[in-house]
């Protein structure tokens, strides 16, 4: 299994970028990031199995994405794997929730199946909540999108892409996006500010970002 780099000294890393002429600090190709970082993104896992247009989105990806994070943190992230992948998040029928005074369709699993290039498919993770089979889903909602899981080591660092993390500037916009939030976070169980602390430490362990790439179908279960 491929490593990640080593070079974590922020002295020997902004030199290699001056030495390979990136005196700006901005990675523009795959080569620049194994001469300066030590790793190649072409062997990162599940790469092989991208079609060559998705390797392209891959690379671009990973390129936009180191120069929009400071060096502090570039050193010591490197993309752990990649796979187009199919998700199916399941649902259970509506209930009534009585703090918010309106049906909610909760979040009870979720199955993410890998598919390749050469057309077969692979089980990739399934989860479900506590308690809860197939029997319990009702709706099942589709999608497909490029998955890049991220591994960090030593500090928890919030990450945030251009353009991902502009405020709304209408009220409403905020109201919504608060109530979006809190759905998605009912729908794994997190409901106060302990259960939040608890699921942190897991959650970022490992960040996972997806490049969506088709629109959300909704099939009937």
């Amino acid at each position: 299994m491929r490593k990640p780099t080593n070079r974590t000294s922020y002295q020997e890393v902004t030199a290699l970028y001056e030495k390979y002429g990136r005196a700006d600090y901005q990675l523009q190709t795959v080569q620049d990031i194994l001469n300066i970082h030590g790793y190649d993104i072409t062997e990162t896992t599940g790469y092989q199995d991208l079609t060559e247009e998705n390797k392209r989105i891959f690379e671009a990806y990973v390129i936009r994405h180191l120069n929009n994070v400071g060096m502090n943190t570039r050193l010591t992230m490197w993309p752990k794997s990649v796979h187009y992948v199919r998700e199916l998040t399941y649902t259970g029928p509506e209930e009534w929730d009585q703090e918010e005074q309106r049906n909610f369709r909760w979040e009870i699993g979720k199955e993410f199946i890998i598919l390749k290039a050469n057309g077969k498919t692979k089980k990739f993770r399934k989860y479900m909540d506590d308690g809860k089979t197939e029997k319990d889903i009702d709706r099942t909602t589709t999608k497909e999108f490029l998955r890049v899981d991220w591994k960090m080591h030593g500090r928890i660092t919030l990450l945030k892409q251009k353009g991902a993390a502009i405020m709304a500037k209408k009220e409403n916009q905020q109201t919504a996006q608060a109530e979006r939030l809190k759905e998605i976070l009912k729908g794994f169980g997190i409901r106060t500010p302990k259960d939040l602390d608890e699921a942190l430490p897991k959650a970022l362990d490992t960040l996972t970002i997806g490049i969506m790439t088709t629109a959300p179908i909704v099939d009937s279960a």
